[in-house]
């Protein structure tokens, strides 16, 4: 086994136990306390730390260097994802100006969406995804879209963890899975067109999952686990379609010529 295999070995490795450490927080917290915004906040706090454990123990700092350049450049590779959010704000309007639960809930709640997109980015762009690439050594078209696939894939597998909870049944975890891949396998072209600017990935997936929650009625009293199970009402021809685009945006910005160069030649 060459060295790149055990690196790749080790991120995955490393990846699978900081996310089975944190649903055994989440678990845990969930058997002491009964107030969920509450135990939502303080084991996204948790999950922080572990990530942030886990960047050190691969010594991988050096993914929050970014260059602006590229960003300003290419930032509207994300434009699906605005689009979606003013789709959700136009048609759901209502549950956007309602609002039953107290400010500091609010305020939780806020933050909450800020560490999951700061967790789930470092761990499965920054750490996953940047450990394919290096693996593939990105020596070909072929390689660097099998990293975002392949990435992206693991993301969406992560999400049958909810099947773990009593709240979740398999099927609802099977459909957020489904639509989690999709969207990660987007996030990740983000991340590779946008020079791997970790930190414009982690906003906009906080942004998104804010948005996201908000018009599932986040505001109006709903948990975690009610946004979860909202997959239930997911049609399955909406979800292949959705899927389809997603994936079709995705070859359009990855074709060869867009590229970005400085990644092609290992800079």
């Amino acid at each position: 086994m060459n060295n790149k295999t055990k690196e790749l070995l080790r991120t995955i490795l490393v990846v699978i136990i900081t996310l089975g450490a944190y649903k055994l927080v989440g678990f845990i917290l969930g058997k002491l306390m009964n107030n969920d915004n509450l135990e939502s906040i303080i084991a996204q706090c948790i999950f922080s730390i572990f990530v942030l454990i886990a960047v050190a123990v691969l010594r991988r700092w050096s993914l929050f260097k970014t260059q602006k350049g590229i960003l300003i450049k290419n930032w509207y590779v994300a434009w699906f994802i605005f689009l979606q959010i003013t789709l959700t704000l136009l048609t759901r309007i209502d549950n956007f100006l309602t609002i039953s639960i107290p400010a500091h809930e609010i305020l939780y709640f806020l933050l909450q969406m800020i560490l999951v997109g700061f967790c789930e980015e470092v761990l499965f762009r920054g750490l996953l995804q940047n450990a394919f690439h290096k693996y593939f050594n990105e020596d070909s078209w072929f390689h660097i879209i099998l990293a975002i696939l392949l990435s992206g894939l693991m993301f969406g597998a992560a999400h049958l963890t909810n099947a773990f909870s009593r709240e979740v049944a398999f099927q609802t975890a099977a459909i957020q899975a489904t639509a989690t891949a999709m969207m990660g396998i987007y996030f990740g072209t983000i991340y590779y067109r946008t020079g791997k600017h970790i930190w414009y990935l982690i906003f906009l997936h906080a942004f998104y999952d804010t948005m996201v929650s908000i018009g599932n009625g986040r505001l109006s009293g709903k948990t975690t686990y009610d946004i979860i199970n909202a997959a239930r009402e997911v049609n399955p021809s909406s979800l292949l379609v959705i899927g389809v685009i997603l994936i079709g945006i995705s070859a359009i910005l990855l074709r060869p010529k867009k590229i970005q160069p400085w990644i092609l030649q290992g800079k």
